[in-house]
């Protein structure tokens, strides 16, 4: 078993990583593999790999149009499959460990225009469809409260007292 496959048993059954993550992380260590023999997995020697080799696959990625995050994510598998190696005596510097990544671009939330809300909030819906209703429900509660959708999410019916007109929000 190679020294990649050794990783992944590690993380899946010692440190009980869910699978999805582990083959998050198998692709993106066997898509460095390939990149650093060229192909040919199999005489991947991560011992001999330098700060500067994945300085290189780094450019790669970004050159061949990687988004930052995409780049954060592999670069990640990259440094917890170093440390793995690092604990297990089998390099004695990691070479992950200097990465320098860009931080990923912040997408700002788009505003709704007074004008576009109050056309929703004040548009007429059939009250005998319970979507209809239900989500015009949600929109109401969300826009009068201010409250988060993740809040509206958790919401449970003990938490709601229509008779005093009550939310409970967690």
């Amino acid at each position: 078993m190679n020294k990649i496959e050794q990783f992944l048993s590690h993380i899946s059954l010692e440190l009980g990583y869910s699978a999805l993550t582990v083959d998050a992380y198998r692709r993106d260590l066997h898509q460095w593999a390939d990149y650093a023999t060229g192909g040919s997995l199999e005489t991947l020697v991560p011992e001999d790999v330098t700060f500067s080799d994945l300085r290189l696959w780094v450019a790669h990625l970004a050159g061949s149009g990687s988004s930052p995050r995409t780049i954060k994510r592999k670069v990640s598998a990259l440094r917890a499959f170093y440390r793995y190696l690092l604990r297990q005596g089998d390099i004695s510097v990691n070479p992950a460990s200097r990465l320098v990544l860009p931080k990923p671009s912040k997408t700002l939330p788009v505003n709704v225009r007074p004008e576009e809300t109050s056309a929703i909030l004040d548009a007429d819906i059939p009250h005998d469809d319970f979507a209809a209703v239900r989500d015009r429900l949600i929109l109401d509660i969300l826009y009068s409260t201010g409250m988060r959708c993740s809040e509206l999410i958790g919401l449970r019916d003990a938490d709601v007292d229509t008779v005093k007109g009550e939310l409970k929000v967690l």
